[in-house]
């Protein structure tokens, strides 16, 4: 007998865990980007569909109440429930100088809105939370903002129009 000598798998066998340790780090690898990769497309996803959104309510660049509401039950909130997210389209009229650092979810009326605006929502009670503290703001929530005419401004039956802000905010319901 030889001594030192363990057999053809003694042998290999301190090579194995190099080859294990490899195919570990491949397998964690492409977990990882699988990850990354959906992670992604989530994102865009509910960003695509936040354009889409943004689209229906200003697809006529005027804003009229009625006409806004009608929108908001026949086509922003069906689309929001086939795409599975929460929203809210918040439009703000302008009478007085514009301050671009407005909250869009500010409970309390707006200095240079004098409390003028409307709303569409599939998600009251949450927006409501959103306005009342900030840190139960969605970590995905995305908020887009456009310039927007809008009619009777100042509130006073003006027939001219006016300037507007639309503030679409869209998120993920938490599971």
């Amino acid at each position: 007998m030889r001594k030192g000598f363990v057999g053809p798998i003694g042998d290999d066998i301190p090579s194995i865990f190099p080859i294990i340790a490899g195919v570990m780090l491949f397998l964690g690898t492409v977990v990882y980007a699988t990850n990354a990769i959906e992670s992604k497309n989530r994102e865009l996803d509910i960003r695509r569909t936040t354009l889409g959104l943004a689209y229906i309510a200003t697809e006529k660049g005027f804003i009229n109440p009625t006409d806004f509401d009608s929108r908001c039950q026949n086509i922003s909130r069906p689309y929001a429930d086939r795409q599975h997210i929460k929203f809210a389209i918040v439009v703000k009229k302008f009478c007085k100088a514009i301050n671009v650092n407005t909250n869009v979810f500010s409970a309390e009326a707006d200095a240079s809105t004098d409390g003028r605006g409307f709303d569409c929502t599939n998600d009251q009670t949450k927006l409501s939370t959103m306005a009342s503290d900030p840190s139960k703001v969605p970590k995905d929530i995305i908020i887009l903002n456009y310039p927007i005419a809008v009619q009777d401004p100042c509130g006073d039956g003006s027939i001219t129009n006016g300037l507007g802000m639309l503030n679409v905010v869209v998120w993920r319901p938490e599971k």
